[in-house]
């Protein structure tokens, strides 16, 4: 009995790769809700520029018109998929396709100039590929 278990032990078996995902893991919807006035508001991960902890809740500056959302910017930034946003600073996270330019510790924004901590920017610089 041993021997037939061991001799099932160093048969060898051909494994079949199972398809691999993403490294960047997509997320299943493309939006999230804010509760904003006393009712859920949805806001599109595409309408989002970047977002700013303000204390105990954050400002998510939208393309058109900008929210207060009574969240902790950690649990948004938890909320948000890793592949589209990063944290850039203890105060912000920004959209990466929204950048339009990055010089010295700052990125801008459609106009908006949003700081970048030093230990950041090198993060950042790759995520960019620059």
């Amino acid at each position: 009995a041993i021997t037939k278990v061991e001799q099932q032990l160093n048969h060898t078996s051909t494994v079949v790769p199972v398809e691999q995902s993403s490294p960047i893991a997509q997320p299943k919807e493309d939006y999230i809700f804010i509760k904003q006035d006393g009712r859920m508001v949805k806001v599109s991960f595409a309408d989002i520029l970047f977002l700013e902890a303000k204390r105990d809740f954050t400002m998510i500056q939208l393309k058109e018109k900008k929210l207060i959302a009574g969240f902790h910017l950690k649990m948004l930034e938890d909320m948000l998929p890793a592949a589209l946003f990063m944290r850039v600073h203890r105060s912000y996270i920004v959209k990466l396709s929204a950048i339009d330019a990055l010089y010295g510790n700052t990125v801008e924004l459609q106009g908006f100039q949003i700081p970048v901590s030093t230990s950041s920017r090198e993060a950042l610089s790759a995520a960019l590929r620059i």
